[in-house]
C-alpha cells in the first residue's frame, strides 16, 4: 500500500519540476535584463517572458502582440498580432527528465504506481495552469488549457517510463492476455522501433553537428551581428543550445527527403534551398544556400538504419519467439509504423508558428516526414527481415508454410501449430542437453582400466586416436548427430566380438526376438558398448534420455 511520504514526495518532486523548467528561461531573461537596464528593469514583464518560453515547451500556444511604442517597429506603423507554436525542445528535454526521475521515485516507493503518477501529475499540471493564468496580460496571451493538458500528458508520460508503469496492472493484464505469438511480435517490434528512432535521430545529430562545421563562418557573422553585451552573448548562446534540439529534429527530416520551412513557401531539402529573408539567429548561418550534388544519397541512411534495427532484434531474439518468414515481415512493418508515428510527433513539435508574417510556417512537414520515415524505415526493415541469418531459418520458413497448409487441410487454428512447433523445439532442445550431460557422466564413471588401455599402445596408436576423433567430431558437427551415431553403431554389431556373442549376456540379440525386445536388446547393447569401449567415449550417446534397467 501507498504510504502518505510517498505521495509528498511525489508533489515536492513535481514542484522542482515546475520551478525548474520555469526557472531557466527566468534566469535568462533577469540576467538579461539586469546588463541592460539594472535593477530598474520591468520584472513583471520578465516573468511573463519566462512563463511564455516555458508553457511553448510544455506545447501550449502564445499569442503577442508588438506594439510600435517598444522600438521595434517602424514610426507610425500598427501593432502587429501574432502566435507562437515552436516548442523548445531542450527545455522539454529537462522536464522530461525530471518527470522520469519523479517516476522512478514513485516504484520505489510504493507498490502502487498508478496513484503515485496520477497524484504528481495533477500537482504538475496545477502548477503549468496557475504560471499560465499569472503570466497573461499585458500583450501575452498563454493558451491556458493547451499548455495544461499537453503538459501533462508530457509529464505523465515520462514519469509511465520512468516508473515502468506497463509492468503493473491494467497494461500487465492486457499483455499477458495476448498470445505467446503476439506478445513476441509486440515485444519485437517495440524493440526494433526503438532502434529506429534512435537511429534517425542520432543520424540527424550527425548531419547538425557536421552543418555547422562546415557553415561555422554564417553562424558567427549572424552572431556578430546581434548587438549584444556579454552577458546577452552568452544567454543567446546557451538559448542556441535549447533550440539546438529542434535542429536534429529538422536536420532528420532534412535526411529522409521532405525536408523543413524557413517561413511560408520556402523549403530546405537536399535537392535545393528556397528561403527568403531568415531571422538573424546564429543557428540558421549553418544553412547551406546549395547543397551538394551526392547530398540526395543521405536518403538511404534511414533505409540502413531499418536494416541494422531488424537484424539486431533478429540475432537478440528471445526465447519461443516466432522466426517464420511472415513473423519477421510483421514485426518489420509494425516497427516502421511505430517510428514513423514517433518521427511525425517530434516533427509536429519542432516546428510551427515562430513568428508574424511568413514566419508563422517554421519547421518540418509532420506528415509527410511521417510518410518518408514510414517507407525507408520499411524498405530497410523488410529487407533485414527476408535476409535468412542462418540456414536455420530455410526449415523454419518451410515448416511454417507447411504448419499453415495442413492447419487449413485439418481446420485447425494456425496459432495452434505454432505453439507445437515451440514445444517440440523445447522438448528437442532439453534431450539433446540430457544426451550431452548423461555422456559427460558416462565418461566420468567408466573404469579406469578402459581409459588407460589406449594409452599402452604406444604414441603413435595415441596419435591416431586422436586424429579419428577429430574427423568423427568434425563430421558431426557437419551432419546431424542422430542418423551418423547409429549408423555408426550398427555397423559396430554387424560384427561383434566374440565376448560379445556368447549367449546368456545382456549383449544377447536374438533373431526371433518380438521387434520391442529386439529394440530395448539393441539399445541396451549400445548403451553398454559407451560404457565398456574406450573407443566410443567420443561418440554422443543417443540413447541417454532412454532408461532401461541394464
Amino acid at each position: 500500500m501507498p504510504r502518505p511520504i510517498t505521495y509528498l514526495y511525489s508533489a515536492v518532486d513535481a514542484l522542482v519540476a515546475a520551478a525548474v523548467g520555469l526557472g531557466v528561461p527566468l534566469i535568462a531573461v533577469v540576467a538579461v535584463q539586469l546588463a541592460t537596464a539594472g535593477f530598474g528593469s520591468d520584472f513583471l514583464a520578465g516573468f511573463q517572458y519566462a512563463a511564455a518560453v516555458w508553457a511553448l515547451s510544455l506545447g501550449g500556444f502564445v499569442n503577442a502582440a508588438i506594439d510600435p511604442s517598444s522600438g521595434l517597429l517602424p514610426a507610425g506603423s500598427e501593432a502587429i498580432a501574432f502566435t507562437l507554436r515552436v516548442m523548445p525542445l531542450g527545455l522539454t528535454l529537462i522536464t522530461v527528465w525530471l518527470a522520469r526521475v519523479t517516476g522512478v521515485r514513485i516504484r520505489a516507493g510504493s507498490d502502487m504506481v498508478w496513484p503515485g503518477l496520477l497524484f504528481t501529475t495533477a500537482v504538475f499540471s496545477a502548477c503549468a495552469a496557475g504560471v499560465s493564468i499569472a503570466a497573461t496580460g499585458r500583450g501575452i496571451d498563454i493558451g491556458v488549457w493547451q499548455t495544461t493538458i499537453v503538459g501533462a500528458v508530457i509529464f505523465l508520460g515520462s514519469a509511465f517510463i520512468g516508473a515502468r508503469a506497463w509492468q503493473v496492472a491494467p497494461i500487465e493484464a492486457a499483455v499477458s492476455s495476448l498470445e505467446t505469438r503476439g506478445r513476441a511480435l509486440l515485444t519485437q517490434g517495440l524493440r526494433a522501433a526503438g532502434i529506429m528512432i534512435t537511429g534517425v535521430l542520432g543520424a540527424g545529430v550527425v548531419l547538425l553537428v557536421i552543418a555547422v562545421v562546415v557553415g561555422l563562418a554564417s553562424v558567427l557573422a549572424l552572431f556578430q551581428s546581434l548587438p549584444l553585451d556579454v552577458t546577452s552573448a552568452i544567454v543567446v548562446g546557451l538559448s542556441q543550445l535549447v533550440i539546438a534540439v529542434n535542429g536534429v529534429v529538422w536536420s532528420a527530416a532534412w535526411m529522409l527527403g521532405t525536408g523543413f520551412a524557413l517561413g511560408t513557401g520556402s523549403s530546405v531539402t537536399p535537392t535545393e534551398t528556397l528561403v527568403g529573408p531568415m531571422p538573424v539567429v546564429p543557428l540558421l548561418g549553418a544553412i547551406s544556400a546549395s547543397p551538394p550534388l551526392l547530398a540526395i544519397s543521405v536518403i538511404a541512411v534511414p533505409v540502413l538504419v531499418g536494416l541494422a534495427a531488424m537484424v539486431g532484434v533478429r540475432m537478440h531474439a528471445p526465447a519461443g519467439a516466432a522466426r517464420g518468414v511472415w513473423s519477421r515481415i510483421s514485426v518489420a512493418l509494425v516497427a516502421a509504423g511505430v517510428a514513423a508515428v514517433a518521427i511525425g510527433v517530434l516533427a509536429l513539435a519542432a516546428g510551427g508558428s515562430a513568428g508574424p508574417g511568413r514566419l508563422a510556417d517554421v519547421g518540418p512537414f509532420p506528415l509527410l516526414t511521417g510518410a518518408s520515415a514510414f517507407g525507408t524505415l520499411a524498405l530497410g526493415a523488410l529487407v533485414g527481415a527476408l535476409v535468412p541469418l542462418s540456414t536455420e531459418e530455410f526449415d523454419d520458413d518451410a515448416d511454417e508454410s507447411d504448419r499453415r497448409r495442413d492447419a487449413r487441410e485439418n481446420d485447425e487454428p494456425v496459432d495452434a501449430t505454432s505453439t507445437a512447433k515451440a514445444t517440440a523445439k523445447t522438448k528437442a532442445g532439453s534431450r539433446t542437453a540430457s544426451s550431452r550431460a548423461s555422456a559427460n557422466a558416462a565418461k566420468r564413471d567408466a573404469p579406469a582400466g578402459a581409459s588407460t588401455a589406449p594409452a599402452s599402445s604406444g604414441k603413435g596408436a595415441g596419435a591416431a586416436a586422436k586424429s579419428s576423433a577429430a574427423k568423427r567430431r568434425s563430421s558431426r558437427d557437419s551432419a546431424d548427430e542422430r542418423p551418423w551415431v547409429a549408423d555408426a553403431v550398427s555397423k559396430r554389431f554387424e560384427d561383434p566380438g566374440e565376448s560379445e556373442k556368447k549367449p546368456g549376456t545382456a549383449l544377447e540379440v536374438r533373431a526371433d526376438d518380438p521387434p520391442a525386445e529386439r529394440q530395448t536388446s539393441e539399445i541396451r547393447r549400445a548403451k553398454r558398448l559407451k560404457v565398456e569401449n574406450p573407443r566410443y567415449d567420443d561418440e554422443p550417446d543417443i540413447y541417454a534420455d532412454i532408461d532401461i534397467d541394464d
